[in-house]
């Protein structure tokens, strides 16, 4: 089995991509015993002086440890080893994001990596970003030149255009107001650029022709 070997007390591994598996091995006598410890990995497959670890999703650096015991219980020097596990790191900006119907928004994936970046998102487009006005689930793996890879994922949530009713048509005469009522909404963007509800509005120094609420 090829593998990367572990030869040099605080020796610099090449570096791993999450999740995935790769060989270490260490030369020694052929009777002895190598106990191995890992970090940020878990050893699949143990052949005793060759391992296959797997590494997990904790991104940054990791050290491996081995110890040879000969048959006569001799134990020699901890070996150590040390080296990066690396994944594209991915922002979507939130688990769920909400949108108003009729909005088209586009997903942006944020990622940073060390190299180039594909993108395959859930509908097998390759687009560097994702423009959708739809409900549901969206996610994207980004992969890099060297085959490490990553997720994120989101839950597009569409909410309803507000419905607004102020009444009817109204003539003022003189020094008249009425008083206006948009209903009960997050923010009010009135036409005579007042932001607060309800407002009166007046014949004389106000003129409403039309009215906005977000």
């Amino acid at each position: 089995m090829a593998f990367i070997p572990v030869a040099l007390d605080g020796q610099t591994l090449p570096y791993a991509c999450a999740g995935s598996r790769e060989a270490y091995g260490v030369t020694g006598f052929s009777s002895s015993q190598f106990i191995w410890t890992i970090e940020g990995g878990e050893i699949v497959e143990d052949y005793n002086d060759v391992i296959v670890v797997e590494w997990n999703w904790n991104i940054g650096t990791h050290r491996l440890e081995v110890v040879e015991l000969t048959e006569t219980n001799c134990m020699g020097a901890p070996v150590l080893a040390y080296l990066d596990v690396n994944a594209p790191q991915l922002n979507f900006g939130g688990k769920e994001i909400e949108i108003c119907e009729d909005e088209v928004f586009i997903i942006h994936p944020n990622a940073s990596y060390i190299n180039q970046l594909s993108y395959e998102w859930h509908d097998e487009s390759t687009g560097n970003t994702y423009a959708t006005e739809d409900e549901g689930l969206i996610w994207v793996r980004a992969t890099g030149t060297d085959g490490c890879y990553n997720y994120d994922s989101t839950t597009i949530i569409i909410n309803p255009l507000p419905i607004v009713d102020i009444g009817k048509d109204t003539a003022l005469c003189g020094t008249a107001t009425i008083d206006l009522d948009a209903g009960f909404f997050a923010y009010y963007n009135w036409s005579t650029n007042e932001i607060s509800n309800p407002i009166t509005v007046g014949a004389i120094d106000r003129i409403v022709d039309t009215i906005s609420v977000e």
